[in-house]
């Protein structure tokens, strides 16, 4: 007969896995469980059909039977007990009897399947602590090494629903059922279980459980030793009754009083015995094997198993085993750090692989070996840096807060490391906010950093205090990284890619001789190569951009008109060659390199059929990037598109012009949701184009009007921030700051649907008039 009455259960074809305990009640089957292990989430209603329950016969059965569920007989959520009636299963066990618990300090135990041993019950040695109307408080007896390694949430998920039973001279009682832990973790080896005396289903089955008295008395009158002096008493009482000669009845009366002393003796070392078995905490084999000769009635046995020498010969064998352990544990460690190292290589190579087209989807599964086989930073890092580099960003992400997770374990570089690192993907995600965050992070932790990393991070910090408009902060900051690296004659690919950026920052300042200087001087640099897509890509524009300061200088304008043509020309022959080669990176810099280029066509031969072919190639590119449903990339591809309708606007194709504007406003405003500070500008200007195109061409006077006051309303924050000294109210209005440049062409728009010739604004107590 096989004395294992646990079984597996799975809800919702192994979504959770628990246990519970066959019984059989007037030959009827039935499992015994907990209600939370039946069903998915606490608020829903049981259902068999979902459920799954397995018996192993042996340890890691290949073929467990299965046990059919007839009807979920009872359940109750807030005592958290079900019970299911089965089929007659097809298993020939030991099923337990049914008693009310009470405070014994061994006796007890309980078996069922954890997270750890899926298809293998595991039976753990517990004591009753407590005991209430509706439960029991318990705590596992094994104190051992293996035990305090092991038992705890990892090891707990599963056990729920396991019974707990009282065995005592081969008789199992049923005293209830495992709840949960005592705390989430597992930290005090306690656990909560549910009491059979709270389930009704049970009221009339309840034993008693024998008491302590009972089993010594029944164990001393089995035994060996009893029966002896039983019998010599026995015979000494029938002596003396056929005794008449004085000396000699007074012999057997002491013999007779000395058995009686044996038997007096005997009962209470017996019970000593007892309470030394009952009270001991661990579960090492030689004291079940003292257990099993004490109810034998092989006392001396039992005793001399316990004796101290052989207690102390088990536990030197078992700090040797545990040295032993330790030492063979060290060593797979050793091994398991040499392959994580081996997949960690591999992928690094992997990864600049271009030549293979599941470079991707490769280094990622050995990325992922490498973390397997050793958890630790250099691994993860690696694998965050990877996923951010090919633009899966969400996934790198991911990884980067697992490890954020244990930055308190880390020194300050690699922390520092971790902040820049997330400050550089919330950048590409454009998630400023936490951009902004871990820049402000990264900067306490200078005084801990060599001066040649923290110049790395300012220059990527440069994007970041572009978008947040701080370009005095960008140019002091540059300039002191690129005079850093000229005292140490240092000229390196930092320094290059320093110039680089400040160039980038010029050109939005408008400072297009500087800008011109440090892009040229790049350009004679031994790192040329490695910069020549931003070299291209920021010239063309420095020229194109600088051309617009020279409208009435023809001399001037052509020159510089001539300049961002032939750097136009050149940058597109170079990114031709390169691109099919290149990594993500570079398609999407020739993506806004091809946006540049056909929007520079457009201004200065409008009805050049070119610029619609490389506008409509940068929104392929653009469009591939989208797909991917990445933040930065849809602004991306929604600024391509939006360039790419004024091109189609200007040619007569206004219904097509009109559908890609509703495209990219969709964009912008889904993209305003999360980064207002960033987006809403965009959003004003798109309404303010579809705006003008209702009132001009649709004649759909409402719709324009709607879209001007929302332009208004959104942009009040943002003239908050701007001071009249900034404006120039008898320039163009196109040379305005955007958020003023919206708001008044928007009141210009609802003037002339209003009929009047002009609006007026009053800001700062300025009043200005403008003329439609």
């Amino acid at each position: 007969m096989n004395e294992n009455t646990s079984v597996k259960i799975s809800v919702a074809y192994g979504e959770n896995i628990s246990s519970g305990i066959v019984l059989t009640i007037e030959n009827k089957y039935y499992v015994l469980t907990c209600y939370h292990c039946i069903v998915v989430n606490d608020t829903d209603v049981p259902n068999r059909d979902l459920l799954t329950i397995e018996y192993f016969e042996k340890f890691d059965s290949p073929d467990p039977e299965i046990l059919n569920v007839i009807e979920i007989t009872d359940f109750n959520s807030k005592v958290d007990y079900a019970i299911l009636e089965i089929h007659k299963p097809n298993i020939n066990i030991v099923y337990p009897k049914f008693a009310q618990p009470k405070n014994e300090l061994s006796g007890y135990s309980f078996k069922g399947f954890s997270a750890k041993n899926l298809n293998s019950p595991r039976e753990f040695p517990v004591r009753v602590k407590d005991i209430s109307t509706h439960g029991f408080l318990c705590a596992l007896s094994e104190d051992t090494l293996f035990q305090a390694i092991e038992f705890g949430h990892d090891v707990a998920k599963g056990l729920s629903g396991s019974g707990v039973c009282y065995t005592i001279q081969n008789e199992k009682y049923l005293i209830g059922i495992v709840k949960q832990l005592r705390d989430a973790q597992g930290t005090f080896n306690d656990f909560f279980g549910v009491n059979i005396e709270c389930i009704p289903f049970f009221n009339n089955l309840l034993q008693v459980l024998p008491e302590s008295s009972q089993i010594i008395q029944q164990v001393i009158i089995n035994s060996h030793d009893y029966k002896q002096i039983k019998e010599r008493i026995e015979e000494l009482e029938a002596d003396i009754e056929d005794i008449s000669d004085v000396s000699r009845l007074e012999k057997k009366r002491e013999l007779l009083q000395k058995e009686r002393a044996k038997l007096t003796n005997l009962e209470k070392s017996v019970t000593n015995l007892y309470n030394e078995l009952s009270q001991a905490r661990y579960n090492f084999d030689f004291i079940n094997e003292a257990k099993e000769e004490f109810y034998k009635g092989n006392f001396e046995k039992a005793r001399d198993i316990l004796s101290s020498d052989k207690l102390k010969n088990k536990s030197d064998d078992l700090l040797v085993q545990e040295e032993n352990l330790k030492d063979e544990l060290a060593k797979i460690q050793d091994s398991k750090r040499e392959i994580s190292k081996g997949f960690l290589f591999k992928a690094l190579l992997e990864s600049i692989n271009y030549d293979n087209i599941e470079r991707v989807n490769y280094s990622i599964s050995l990325f992922k070996k490498s973390i397997e086989f050793d958890d630790n930073f250099e691994n993860k890092f690696s694998y965050a840096n990877f996923l951010s580099d090919n633009n899966l960003f969400e996934e790198s992400l991911e990884v980067w807060n697992k490890i954020e997770q244990n930055m308190k374990m880390l020194d300050a570089e690699k922390n520092f490391a971790v902040s820049m690192n997330l400050m550089n993907l919330c950048l590409n995600m454009n998630d400023y906010d936490n951009a902004k965050k871990y820049y402000e992070q990264a900067k306490l932790l200078r005084e801990n950093i060599s001066d040649d990393v923290y110049n790395t991070f300012i220059i990527n910090s440069t994007e970041l205090n572009n978008v947040l408009g701080d370009t005095s902060e960008i140019y002091r900051d540059l300039i002191n990284v690129i005079e850093y690296y000229k005292s140490k004659s240092d000229f390196g690919s930092e320094y290059y890619r320093a110039l680089i950026y400040l160039a980038t920052t010029n050109i939005k300042n408008q400072e297009f001789n500087e800008a011109e200087r440090l892009l040229l001087e790049v350009a004679k640099s031994a790192y040329f190569e490695e910069y020549k897509s931003s070299y291209y890509l920021n010239l063309s524009k420095c020229y194109d951009d600088w051309a617009d300061l020279f409208k009435n200088n023809d001399v001037d304008y052509t020159d510089k008109i001539n300049k961002a043509r032939k750097y136009f020309e050149e940058g597109e022959k170079y990114f031709q060659d390169k691109v099919n080669i290149s990594s993500d990176n570079v398609r999407l810099k020739y993506g806004q390199f091809l946006n540049n280029y056909g929007h520079f066509i457009n201004k200065h031969s409008p009805l050049s059929p070119y610029s619609d072919i490389l506008l409509s190639k940068s929104l392929e590119i653009r469009k591939e990037f989208f797909n991917k449903g990445i933040d930065a990339h849809d602004a991306d591809y929604a600024q391509a598109l939006n360039i790419y309708s004024n091109s189609l606007f200007k040619k007569g194709d206004k219904d097509q012009a009109f559908k890609g504007w509703d495209e990219v406003l969709e964009i912008y405003q889904r993209l305003a949701l999360k980064f207002p500070k960033v987006y809403q500008l965009d959003v004003a200007m798109v309404m303010y184009n579809l705006a003008e195109i209702n009132r001009c061409f649709y004649n759909d006077l409402a719709k324009s009007k709607e879209y001007c006051n929302q332009i208004i309303s959104s942009m009040e924050p943002f003239l908050k921030q701007i001071s009249m000294s900034e404006i120039d109210t008898n320039a163009d209005i196109e040379s305005f700051p955007r958020p003023f440049k919206y708001t008044l062409g928007a009141m210009q728009i609802i003037a002339s649907i209003e009929g009047k010739y002009y609006a007026e604004v009053v800001f700062e107590d300025k009043t200005i008039n403008i003329k439609y």
